[in-house]
């Protein structure tokens, strides 16, 4: 009697190998249903790594020495090397794999005697399969642009900004440039982008849009443009300009949204309710 195995793809991010009885005679004492599956958990934090969780049905459990499940694949390290993974899962039924990085993936299973796939083959089986990067953050705030200080100078700055960002003067980030420390410099005037670049386990994030002004421009109106900040204060509490931003227009009819911070706020009292 030859139980009966079936190869597809469980579910978006899972890749399963079916093993299932298909008559009322047992072989070694088998029966039912089983499954061998590679979920791939999703990464939630700029630092971690992906555990896949593997399953194994009966009929895939290895005989003695013989490993029943091998993957192999390759991925790029921090330091942009290709490391090669190549690891054998133990004799025994649900395991957990090491913590795996992000890059593409072979596993291979091998059947123990006297069983076969759907396809009448008892020869290895591989799912090609990847561990792929998180979604990325959200865009960077607290960026401001500080316009050059000549009509044609190439020394303007966008502040606020740390080595894990990246920055590009077309909105598609072609050629992106790596920011070096806390501001960017040798800018002329006009738009640039800025987004968290991509990291091992992450997509590069969304970006913010900074202005740089051109020289000479002077502002002349500003509004608060944001709506999700603290705007009710009790008696007692300290100044929260959490979420909160101005819009500034210049005299060029050019706008920038800017982050308020503490520094920028005088004034402020909650130890009364106002008169």
């Amino acid at each position: 009697m030859k139980h009966i195995f079936h190869l597809f793809v469980a579910a978006a991010g899972a890749l399963a190998l079916a093993a299932c009885d298909t008559g009322t005679a047992e072989s070694a004492g088998e029966s039912g249903c089983g499954t061998l599956r590679l979920d791939i958990a999703t990464v939630t934090a700029v630092d971690a790594q992906t555990r896949a969780t593997v399953e194994l049905p009966a009929a895939v459990i290895p005989n003695g020495n013989h490993f029943s499940l091998r993957i192999t694949g390759s991925y790029t390290d921090d330091l942009g090397a290709t490391q090669i993974y190549d690891r054998e899962w133990p004799q025994f039924g649900d395991y957990d794999s090491p913590l795996m990085p992000q890059g593409n993936y072979t596993a291979t299973a091998t059947l123990n005697p006297d069983y076969q796939w759907a396809d009448g083959t008892n020869t290895e089986k591989q799912i090609d399969w990847a561990i792929l990067r998180a979604d990325g953050p959200a865009a960077p705030g607290g960026l401001s642009g500080i316009a050059p200080t000549s009509a044609s100078g190439t020394d303007g700055r966008i502040t606020g900004v740390s080595s894990l960002m990246e920055y590009s003067a077309q909105p598609n980030f072609t050629n992106p440039q790596p920011c070096a420390g806390s501001e960017i410099t040798g800018l002329a005037a006009g738009t640039y982008y800025v987004r968290l670049a991509q990291t091992a386990t992450h997509e590069a994030g969304a970006a913010a849009t900074v202005a740089v002004p051109a020289f000479g421009v002077t502002a002349e109106a500003i509004s608060v443009n944001s709506t999700n900040h603290k705007t009710a204060y009790h008696v007692g509490d300290s100044l929260d300009v959490t979420n909160l931003t101005i819009l500034v227009r210049y005299s060029d009819q050019s706008t920038n949204t800017v982050p308020v911070t503490e520094k920028m706020v005088s004034g402020f009292n909650a130890s009364a309710p106002a008169a």
